[in-house]
């Protein structure tokens, strides 16, 4: 439930916004999902003790009535969609990917675009297991008390939430906005790259403490909005398909597959956890090339997007317009996203979408 609630948000978050405005105001949206988490964790934590867990779950239920209030509420005031004049959020009802199983992935195989994000989730969700299961034996060993270890479990847990937080709320949207989504992109798998390395090389607990706090933080703040992004040039109709296929599926069998591959070779072969790290290097590269990759592609679709909205504009009176579109006429259509009068500060704008 939580997942598809998840995917349904993000999906209309991408109905409404444009890349430039989804970069300014997904980092403070995001912020509000991370906030969530660390005050439900507090009610939960302290409401266990003065109510019992059993009356947890009306209190979950009262909280999932206040949020469809919310909704209905909201819903009123929601902007005017990017989408062509006649096409509103209240569209007929586009089918998902199992609708047409065999159309879908049709769909999928046949744009690069789609078989790249699949593989960016997929590396991310492989390697963030492994990275998860080499802290664990850590644990256990540096806290064998069962009390200390939920203790120690508890913290971590609460430092990731509010360091993501942080991360989301104040450095998120500059990021991408400064930076651009590609530097947006790499900052996680570097970040693991470097502490894989370290922990082969000392595996030592608080390594591998810290790696697993990098991973957690930035996962659930800077990288998660930067993959939301990625999602805005896709086709309405084919992005209400994809996104519940990454979500639902590839997450979850990339999640799945290096959980089995993370018992066999800790728990059945009795590998030490350092191992991993002979893997997750050589797929943190494979991520980083799928990013580069993926840029581009962003790029060619958000030129594309540029010239259809340039394109379907009334032509001005004058002359005919020549066949193709130069440099300036490009930077013509990034006018109202940039103020300057230079061309070549508009398409450097561009190039960093």
């Amino acid at each position: 439930f939580s997942v598809l609630v998840v995917t349904l948000f993000w999906l209309v978050a991408n109905d409404l916004y444009r890349p430039r405005e989804a970069k300014r105001l997904f980092g403070f949206i995001g912020s509000g999902g991370i906030l969530g988490g660390i005050v439900g964790s507090s009610i939960a934590a302290v409401g266990a003790q003065l109510v019992g867990t059993e009356h947890l779950i009306l209190l979950s239920i009262g909280f999932l009535a206040l949020g469809w209030y919310v909704v209905q509420q909201l819903w009123p005031y929601t902007p005017e969609p990017p989408f062509g004049a006649s096409e509103t959020l209240a569209a007929d009802r586009l089918g998902t990917f199992l609708t047409n199983l065999a159309d879908f992935a049709k769909t999928l195989t046949q744009s690069r675009y789609l078989l790249l994000l699949v593989m960016l989730v997929g590396l991310n969700k492989v390697v963030t297991t492994f990275v998860y299961y080499q802290f664990n034996p850590f644990i256990e060993q540096t806290f064998p008390d069962v009390d200390a270890k939920t203790t120690f479990t508890a913290l971590f847990s609460g430092a990731f939430n509010v360091l993501a937080f942080i991360v989301q709320f104040f450095c998120t949207s500059w990021v991408l906005r400064r930076w651009g989504l590609l530097r947006a992109m790499v900052v996680l798998p570097i970040g693991l790259l470097i502490g894989g390395t370290g922990l082969l090389v000392f595996p030592i607990f608080w390594i591998a403490a810290l790696t697993e706090l990098y991973d957690r933080s930035l996962n659930y703040s800077l990288d998660n909005t930067a993959k939301e992004v990625l999602y805005l040039p896709i086709d309405r109709s084919i992005r209400y398909k994809v996104k519940p296929f990454i979500d639902m599926v590839v997450f979850r069998f990339g999640k799945g597959t290096a959980a089995i591959a993370g018992i066999v070779l800790l728990d059945v072969l009795h590998l030490p956890s350092r191992f991993l790290s002979l893997l997750t290097i050589p797929l943190l590269a494979a991520w980083l090339s799928v990013i580069v990759w993926m840029r581009r592609e962003y790029t060619v679709r958000i030129r594309a997007m540029l010239q259809s909205r340039a394109a379907a504009r009334p032509a001005p009176e004058g002359p005919p317009a020549r066949e193709g579109t130069t440099d300036e006429e490009m930077a013509a259509a990034l006018g109202s996203l940039i103020k300057t009068r230079s061309p070549q500060a508009k398409l450097a704008l561009l190039a960093r979408l």
